[in-house]
């Protein structure tokens, strides 16, 4: 037998084993998006809107500085601790 036929047959296995685990473990993920599905501690795109207008939002962007000079939400601050690290230490 090849190595790419051996090699071939780990794989199909591999992925028949994965397939099994996930279809009858009791815990197993959901593999789309579901809407409305939200921890505790996130709010979605519309409750953010609707706070923005009635007490305010700050926004933290926290892409690289090219990314953020791009284009970034009006009102957002700059913060990355990768690059401004020893900044952010200054008093």
């Amino acid at each position: 037998m090849t190595t790419v036929k051996q090699l071939g047959i780990i794989i199909l296995l591999s992925f028949g084993a994965a397939f099994l685990i996930y279809k009858w473990h009791p815990k197993s993920p959901a593999l789309y998006l579901v809407a409305g599905q939200l921890r505790p501690d996130e709010v979605t795109l519309n409750q953010v809107l609707k706070l923005k207008k009635e007490r305010g939002v700050v926004w933290i962007d926290a892409r690289k500085g090219l990314d953020y000079q791009k284009g970034h939400v009006e009102g957002a601050f700059l913060l990355n601790e990768q690059e401004d690290f020893f900044a952010l230490l200054e008093p």
